[in-house]
């Protein structure tokens, strides 16, 4: 017996069947849509064979991205290849190839995968091509005027590198390229300078590009420059120094330069002719106010130098301070001496040191440069009535240790820094208590300081200024009378 259906039974069958035809439909757009592809992803309508061609269709990527598959439909069984070319020649035809597939058998009727060599793409235009081996309708395109296409005469196997002679046509092929996106991260970007010690003899190659004394090169963060040191005739090489970059070997003429900021690269040279050379440890420091900096300057002589090395610092001590070089002068080596650097409790910025050192027999001058970082004091602002004549300013903290307790320095200074009086000219009063719980010993300390100002006709503001190292929390109490 034979059942048949009502004709609301159909009716209702139908639309379940539209719906579910809309829903594979849905499903295949959005496919589409998110799918990471360029190219052509339709079957098109119209067959061709093109045995003995290379074919291809520009497309536009339109993201950056690592292309990782390209797929071409097969109409017929055959062996295929497929490439990806720049649109680097000849009036945007196509030029360098940037990745192809190796030969891989193709089922009629369907799309075919190729997997080739991950590679990444910038955005722009470039041409999928293929090519395959049946004298037979072989692949779909979507007619003439709908593409932008190039071909060329070809014997099947591996792809030209370049492309070649191009002919031109119009079609769009069923082929399209599967990648995945790249978000490209800007990398910092630094600065090197490149130096030479002498300074006007030499140079250094930077992955191939010459620098001489005071050149400079920009390297993304975290770039390893191959660096070669280059001393002229006379000369040998001795070592690197650097800051804000770093070597794989300081006593190696040729190595590589990792950059991490901001920096130089110096390559000392030898002289072949008596000669000496200075350089300081550190080249850089930071202190507070009121403290003094102190660094090591090295001293080595070359070529047989016996002469008597005199030191001196002839430019950029902070202001209101002598600077000083224990000893003064070096007549064995290697030598060293000790450059002090002290400033005051108002001293702030950044000062370059300048050390000269000069031999007078032979007569030869070098110098180096140390670079000083002072952090100002903290300050407190309070007012001074008119007809005041005296400020005492009180000091009191607690520290625990061994040895000697640490001592604050004050300083006072007037409407923008006139006067400026130091503790050195004022009244000074001091007490200590001392507090011994089994090992532990814990100072509390009183330290006063009272300044004898002249009476201003009118309020002001005057500021005051701590100096105490090694103490974090600390008390300050003005008083102005």
């Amino acid at each position: 017996m034979i059942n048949r259906m009502s004709n609301r039974q159909i009716r209702r069958l139908t639309a379940t069947l539209v719906v579910l035809a809309l829903v594979v439909s849905l499903v295949v757009n959005l496919n589409n849509v998110y799918a990471d592809i360029f190219g052509d992803t339709n079957i098109e309508s119209y067959e061709a064979n093109d045995y003995g061609y290379i074919d291809s269709t520009k497309f536009n990527l339109a993201v950056a991205g690592t292309v990782k598959q390209i797929s071409l439909y097969i109409y017929s069984p055959t062996n295929a290849r497929v490439a990806i070319y720049d649109d680097d020649g000849s009036g945007g035809d196509p030029g360098t190839l940037l990745v192809e597939s190796a030969s891989e058998a193709c089922s009629a009727g369907a799309w075919h995968t190729f997997s080739v060599t991950p590679t990444y793409l910038a955005a722009g235009d470039y041409y999928l091509a293929f090519q395959h081996d049946a004298k037979a309708i072989v692949v779909r395109h979507a007619g003439v005027g709908t593409g932008t296409s190039k071909y060329r005469t070809y014997t099947y196997g591996a792809f030209p590198n370049p492309f070649g002679t191009a002919s031109s046509g119009t079609v769009k092929f069923s082929i399209y390229a599967t990648y995945s996106p790249i978000t490209i991260t800007t990398p910092t970007m630094y600065t090197v300078t490149f130096n030479t010690d002498p300074a006007s003899v030499g140079s250094i190659s930077a992955d191939g590009a010459t620098k001489t004394n005071g050149a400079t090169g920009t390297y993304a963060s975290g770039t390893r420059v191959h660096v070669v040191a280059n001393p002229p005739g006379g000369y040998t090489f001795s070592y690197w120094q650097t800051s804000g970059v770093s070597v794989d070997s300081t006593s190696s003429q040729d190595t590589y330069m990792t950059v991490s900021n901001n920096g130089w690269l110096k390559a000392y040279f030898t002289p072949i002719v008596p000669d000496f050379s200075i350089r300081a440890t550190p080249t850089s420091q930071s202190v507070a106010a009121g403290a003094t900096a102190s660094f090591t300057l090295n001293l080595e002589a070359y070529a047989g130098f016996s002469g008597t090395v005199s030191l001196s610092v002839t430019s950029g001590a902070p202001p209101g301070v002598t600077c000083t070089i224990t000893p003064s002068s070096i007549s064995t080596f290697p030598g060293t001496a000790t450059l002090y650097v002290p400033t005051l409790i108002t001293t702030s910025g950044t000062y370059s040191t300048v050390v000269t050192a000069t031999s007078a027999t032979p007569a030869i001058t070098h110098t180096v440069t140390v670079t000083l970082i002072v952090s100002p004091p903290p300050s407190y602002s309070f007012n001074v009535k008119a007809g005041a004549t005296q400020i005492v300013v009180t000091l009191t903290y607690t520290w625990t240790g061994s040895g000697a307790p640490p001592l604050g320095s004050i300083t006072i200074a007037g409407p923008g820094g006139t006067p400026t009086l130091q503790e050195s000219a004022a009244v000074t009063y001091d007490r200590t208590s001392i507090s011994v719980s089994g090992t532990t010993t814990t100072y509390s300390i009183i330290h006063r300081a009272t300044f004898t100002i002249t009476a201003p006709g009118s309020t002001q503001t005057w500021t005051a200024l701590i100096s105490i190292l090694g103490v974090s929390n600390y008390n300050v109490a003005i008083e102005v009378s």
